[in-house]
């Protein structure tokens, strides 16, 4: 009988794909930085025979590092592709794991927001973004979704931008004002 796969099983394999992608990069920057002296043996599990070929700590810490720097800059790279595509922060806050971490009380768009344009501590200025909006080809800042009326969280679009006319066209029939 053909097993089926799960949700779970497609997670477990993404997350698999994603650590060996990750240990590929980690092997290859330590190839190309240090060459084999990057490399020692090393069990390849902890009492075991069989004798692999690892990255030095330094290494292989010094890489892994290069790699989280540059994975978060293509995150947000990534979500202001979205957002200039037209992608609400409350889509962007379903997607899995853009939740982890963040602070109570913050709705899930406002941590989503707060992913791209983290809040400095102790300070009164507000947090913003900008990105390119796909409609009028303009930078566009974004001040996150904390007003109801897009115009008040969102500047630098086109005056006969389609796409915020539209989400004002939105915020008007949701909160029943007079076009």
């Amino acid at each position: 009988m053909a097993r089926t796969n799960t949700a779970g099983d497609l997670i477990k394999d993404i997350q698999l794909l994603a650590r060996q992608a990750i240990s590929r990069g980690i092997r290859e920057i330590v190839e190309r930085t240090h060459g084999t002296a990057g490399f020692e043996p090393r069990p390849a599990f902890p009492g075991s025979a069989f004798i692999t070929s690892a990255p030095v700590p330094a290494g292989g810490i010094h890489a892994a590092i290069l790699l989280r720097n540059r994975a978060v800059v293509e995150l947000l790279d990534q979500v202001r592709a979205a957002r200039g595509q037209g992608m609400s922060w409350e889509r962007i806050a379903a997607i899995p794991g853009v939740l982890e971490g963040g602070n109570a009380g913050e709705s899930p768009a406002e941590r989503a927001f707060y992913l791209v344009a983290p809040q400095e501590p102790d300070s009164f200025r507000p947090s913003y973004t900008t990105w390119c909006c796909a409609t009028c080809d303009r930078s566009v800042t974004d001040r996150g979704p904390f007003e109801a009326h897009p115009a008040n969280n969102e500047s630098g679009h086109a005056e006969d931008c389609a796409r915020l006319a539209a989400e004002v066209e939105q915020y008007r029939r949701e909160w029943g004002e007079d076009t």
